[in-house]
């Protein structure tokens, strides 16, 4: 979906009162999912590393009169993602649903995250799961995991011989994550649903 086109219809309750996580929300599918979203009045909390562009961001959210709240959250450091789940959970702020958009590429040399993971895998999976293992005890039954992904599946890892690879990867975590805990699940990519 582009910025310019109309949302199209979210299925949760505008009345709820629980936010939704979106993460790399500054930019891309993100922005356009926290454009839809506010547009229906579902109350948002932008997961971002640039917290100056997440600021913008929620200034013009906010002007659909949605509730809109800014946290830092650096996938590629994972004392930044215990910190953000920390607070969440401190604040007794539960999430509705969690909506895993953040991702990098790094293919034409090797990148290390701040914990020398490699950066690619440390951003788009290992990341959102560290994010996820602490919410997801406390998410009501019904929530929901929605993981998004862009060009990385048109062969991020290719030159290991796995296209499409690390978006399954990441699925395949993020559902054995969610076994026995009625959180809803689902992966997109454009072309493919898991």
């Amino acid at each position: 979906m582009s910025p310019e086109q109309p949302p199209a219809s979210v299925d949760l309750p505008a009345t709820h009162t629980a936010p939704v996580v979106i993460t790399g929300a500054t930019s891309g599918l993100g922005l356009a999912t926290a454009r839809a979203m506010a547009k229906q009045g579902i109350p948002l909390i932008l997961a971002v590393r640039n917290m100056a562009k997440g600021q913008e961001v929620a200034a013009a959210l906010l002007r659909s009169g949605v509730r809109v709240a800014v946290r830092r959250l650096d996938l590629a450091n994972l004392a930044t993602v215990k910190s953000f789940t920390d607070g969440l959970i401190e604040d007794g702020v539960i999430p509705r649903a969690i909506i895993c958009n953040a991702g990098v590429q790094t293919f034409d040399r090797l990148q290390r995250s701040a914990d020398q993971f490699e950066l690619t895998m440390a951003t788009n999976v290992l990341g959102h799961v560290a994010l996820l293992d602490p919410l997801l005890s406390h998410m009501a039954p019904g929530s929901r995991v929605i993981t998004l992904g862009s060009e990385t599946h048109r062969g991020g890892l290719r030159a290991f011989g796995f296209p499409g690879a690390l978006l399954d990867l990441q699925t395949g975590v993020h559902r054995h994550g969610l076994r026995g805990r009625r959180v809803l699940g689902r992966s997109w990519y454009p072309g493919r649903e898991f």
